[in-house]
């Protein structure tokens, strides 16, 4: 994700004048940097060096992410965004510009959601930040794949779906020696919870189109 050094350059000025401190006197304080260089941070005109950069986030009681990229979820979208525009990406779960924002969207959602993206976002910690944000971003496009978004219609599908794979798993075991009246019994409760699910597709149709 590339810095925005205008929006860079406001947060040190926001830094700078909380501190009641002049350009001369914060350059002072930021390594010995002189009032001109001070002034091109703040006009977006140059980015500091990763020294000087944590001096100025340690003066603000931030992490260098937040000074560089501000809120997290500016920086999440940006990420996010990044991500889906991957040939890869787009070419595996079908996105185009049409559906791009759709995904994007949820992922940013559920990524605010996570207490531990904030929490390591605040300390810097950017590769679990990032590990988040990717695996988000990986659950939605799967969701719309097999349209099991988090919607009344998702829900279903997603339930019938996890039923469905459960029966698969479970045969294994009817071929390897287990008892054939347990098998049975939870097979019948697994096809019984599914027909469950379809009267319930059919009670709530009106809220599922």
């Amino acid at each position: 994700m590339k810095e925005n050094l205008k929006e860079v350059g406001k947060r040190i000025f926001d830094i700078r004048t909380k501190l009641d401190l002049t350009q001369e006197e914060f350059g002072e304080m930021i390594d010995g940097a002189k009032k001109g260089i001070v002034s091109r941070w703040e006009n977006g005109m140059n980015l500091p060096n990763r020294k000087r950069l944590e001096m100025i986030a340690e003066k603000g009681g931030i992490s260098v992410e937040k000074l560089l990229f501000g809120s997290l979820e500016n920086y999440a979208r940006d990420r996010i965004e990044t991500i889906t525009h991957s040939k890869d990406w787009e070419n595996h779960f079908q996105i185009t510009d049409e559906n791009r924002y759709e995904i994007v969207d949820i992922a940013l959602n559920q990524v605010l959601k996570i207490p531990a993206v904030k929490d390591y976002f605040e300390v810097g910690n950017m590769n679990v930040v990032n590990m988040l944000i990717y695996n988000e971003v990986q659950n939605a496009g799967n969701r719309r794949m097999k349209n099991t978004q988090l919607t009344n219609t998702g829900l279903c599908n997603f339930t019938t779906l996890e039923l469905s794979n459960t029966m698969d798993g479970i045969r294994v075991y009817s071929e390897n020696g287990v008892d054939e009246n347990l098998y049975n019994e939870i097979a019948d409760i697994l096809e019984y919870a599914s027909y469950k699910i379809f009267k319930l597709k059919e009670k709530y149709d009106d809220t599922l189109k």
